[in-house]
Formats: structure tokens, C-alpha cells, sequence
């Protein structure tokens, strides 16, 4: 098996270069894709799986940078390598931002590119392996609707259990604790400013990578991240003792309190907000921590969507409008809508994009900006995947006399 890889360069020469200068496939890796441009490639991801990106920074329209961002809200799992010709503190430090795996300078060497990718392939198996091995990988998106299940009542906690169970985590809705720990992050417009630079995201992501634990009596999952507070849940496997249960919720709540601060150096306080015996006493969970989200506050967060839609909205600002991790409430978006956060904030923006060409006589490039997209030929790429029709070809065949 070979990991995917798409090339991008806005040098043809270059570009056809990087394709045959290596023997890909003897480092693991199958070029799927050649782009000279950020916004076709895009349009590929949107189609197929990629595991890796080798692309040059600085390039017309879209750069490395946009691309970077992109595929850090859209495509988290996929890798990206750099290229530069100039060694650019600027610019590395935004790949840092956006997860970039590496950044190397011109002129390429068969030699530097092999051993970039063979670090990488490395990373990837590496991945590959926990991910086959440890079933807690699929429990943070799991465990939050199994908690929205016992909290709701929206479905049979015994079949909710025996899903579970095939993942290989050990729940029973019969015999089962649980408790909300709430941490407060200290100062956190300091903490933002002067400790931690790399955005809300990458902060769930390292605070994730913390938390989401299984232990010998149960199981952590980090949710409700906002500006300066989160959630811990945490649910007991089988036959664990209540007294047992409630020192390793405060000892729990006590070690966390540490490692927070010498991880992420974030000083904060944890305070243990719920702890229930038997999950069916949750029934009146709601009046001690809203869980769920209503009908009324989802249609409050659509309404958010269509007056912002021409922003740069990303599924992390649309999630803490109603308390929640990114990563469940993007699911729990598709539940309600039927589609994708950014399918459904594409169709907003056609949608404008087609009134505005039958209603106005505006440049085909203001509408691009008035409806969200900074550069006119990814939207017109966007608009021609959604009607068939490039923007002026609709305007002609539409446009209101």
C-alpha cells in the first residue's frame, strides 16, 4: 500500500521535475495528482483522499499558506511539506500554525526530499499502528453521543452500550457512574496573548490529546470548549465502586490541575460540577449542564451562518456559538442538516452568488468578495461544480430583463 501524494507548483518545469526526479513508490508514496495552482488542488481534496501534500510556498493567486489553512480546518489528517526558495521566519512560523510536518528550502536534492519523506512515512505507519491497535482513537466522537443519548433519553442505552462494546469500549447503562468536571483557564486573554500562540483548535487538540484517556475504571472525554472553560466527562466501566469512583474523580481533577500547567503551562482550577451513581439519575441533567443542543439554539446558530456567510467561517467558531467540541458538533450538524457545515456554507454562498448575477450588474470578481471567497477562479470553479455553469455563462442565461 502506497500513501497518496499531490504535488502543487505554479513552475510547470519544476513541477514535472518533482514528479520524475524520485522514485516515489520505493518511499511509500504514489503521486495521485500534479497542480499549478492552490485552488485546483483544493477541488481535488474535496473528491479524494490525500495523505500527503508537497507544495511551494509562495505561488500566484493561493499560496502554500492558504492551502495550509484549508486543509487544517477541512483535512486535519492530511500532511503537508513546504517548499521555499527563501529561508522565511514569517512564513514558517504560520506552517507552524496550520500543522505543516516540514519545510524545506530550494534547490531540491533528491537526497533532502527522501529523507523528508522518509521521516514522514514513518510518522504515517507510526500512525497507522496506534490507530489499528487502540480502539480509544474512536471514542471521543462515540462517547459524545453516547452521553447525549444518556442525558437525552434519545435512544436505547442498552443498543447505545452494545455499539460501544464492538469498539471496545466497556460501558453498561445499568451499572455505570458518572461525572462532569468544569475547568476554568486563568486569565485567559494573558494565556492567549503571551502563552499560547497557535489558536483555539490546535489548543482542543493538544488539551484532546490529554484528556481523551482510558484508565482501569473508566473513560475521559474532553467536550464544551470555550474561550476560557471546558468539560470533562467521564463515564465508569463495569462494577466499579462508588466511594472508588469519587477519590479518583478528586484525585483525577487534582493531577489534571498539574499537568495542564506543566504541559501547556495553563494555569487553571478544576472543579467537579456533577457526579451521578446510576446513569438514569441524569434525567435532570439539563438543569446542571446544558448538554444538548435545542432546536431554538440550532436555529440560532443557522441564523449566525446566513448573516456571517461572506466571513471566513470555520466549523470551530460555528461550534462554540453553542458550547461544543468542533469535532461533535460538526457531526451533530450533519445530523440535523443532512449535509456538511461547508457544503451547507457553500450553498448559502451560491445561492447569493446567483442573485447577485441576475439582479445586479456586478463584476463577476466583487461578487466572488461579497459572497465569501477572496479569489474569483476558485469561485468560479466552486459556482461551475454547483450549477455547471461558469458565473458569466449563468448570468446570460438568467439575468432578469
Amino acid at each position: 500500500m502506497y500513501y497518496s501524494l499531490i504535488i502543487i507548483d505554479d513552475e510547470l518545469n519544476q513541477l514535472r521535475q518533482l514528479k520524475n526526479m524520485l522514485d516515489w513508490n520505493s518511499l511509500g508514496f504514489e503521486v495521485t495528482g500534479l497542480f499549478h495552482d492552490a485552488s485546483d488542488a483544493m477541488e481535488y481534496l474535496s473528491k479524494n483522499k490525500v495523505s500527503v501534500i508537497l507544495s511551494d510556498i509562495k505561488m500566484h493567486g493561493l499560496s502554500g499558506i492558504d492551502l495550509a489553512k484549508y486543509c487544517y480546518y477541512h483535512y486535519p489528517d492530511t500532511k503537508i511539506i513546504f517548499m521555499s526558495a527563501f529561508k522565511d521566519f514569517e512564513y514558517a512560523q504560520q506552517a507552524l500554525q496550520y500543522s505543516v510536518f516540514s519545510y524545506i528550502l530550494k534547490p531540491l536534492t533528491t537526497e533532502l526530499i527522501s529523507s523528508e519523506f522518509a521521516k514522514l512515512y514513518n510518522v504515517l505507519s507510526h500512525s497507522k499502528v496506534i490507530s489499528n491497535e487502540n480502539h480509544w482513537n474512536e471514542i471521543p466522537e462515540k462517547a459524545h453521543q453516547l452521553f447525549y443519548d444518556f442525558l437525552t433519553k434519545h435512544s436505547d442505552l442498552s443498543k447505545t452500550s452494545e455499539l460501544l462494546k464492538s469498539s471496545g469500549i466497556n460501558i453498561n447503562p445499568n451499572d455505570c457512574h458518572a461525572a462532569i468536571l468544569t475547568a476554568n483557564i486563568i486569565d485567559s486573554q494573558m494565556y492567549f496573548t503571551n502563552l499560547w500562540y497557535h489558536g483555539k483548535e490546535r489548543l482542543i487538540t493538544a488539551l484532546s490529546r490529554i484528556i481523551n484517556t482510558e484508565t482501569p475504571i473508566c473513560y475521559c472525554v474532553l467536550t464544551n470548549f470555550v474561550y476560557d472553560n471546558f468539560d470533562i466527562l467521564i463515564l465508569t466501566k463495569p462494577n466499579i465502586d462508588m466511594k472508588v469512583f469519587k477519590k479518583y474523580i478528586y484525585d483525577y481533577a487534582e493531577q489534571l490541575q498539574e499537568t495542564l500547567m506543566d504541559i501547556l503551562s495553563m494555569s487553571n482550577t478544576i472543579n467537579v460540577t456533577y457526579i451521578a451513581e446510576n446513569v438514569q439519575q441524569i434525567e435532570d441533567f439539563s438543569t446542571v449542564k446544558n448538554i444538548s443542543v435545542s432546536d431554538e439554539t440550532f436555529d440560532e446558530t443557522l441564523k449566525y451562518i446566513h448573516e456571517h456567510y461572506n466571513e471566513d467561517l470555520a466549523i470551530a467558531e460555528i461550534a462554540s456559538i453553542s458550547n461544543f467540541n468542533p469535532k461533535y458538533f460538526s457531526t451533530l450538524f450533519k445530523k440535523k442538516t443532512g449535509i456538511t457545515f461547508v457544503d451547507y456554507l457553500t450553498n448559502i454562498r451560491i445561492e447569493q452568488a446567483k442573485k447577485l448575477l441576475t439582479e445586479t450588474d456586478l463584476k463577476v470578481s466583487n461578487i466572488s468578495t461579497m459572497v465569501g471567497y477572496n479569489y474569483n477562479s476558485y469561485f468560479s470553479k466552486i459556482f461551475k461544480n454547483m450549477t455547471g455553469l461558469l458565473p458569466n455563462e449563468y448570468r446570460a442565461t438568467h439575468k432578469k430583463k
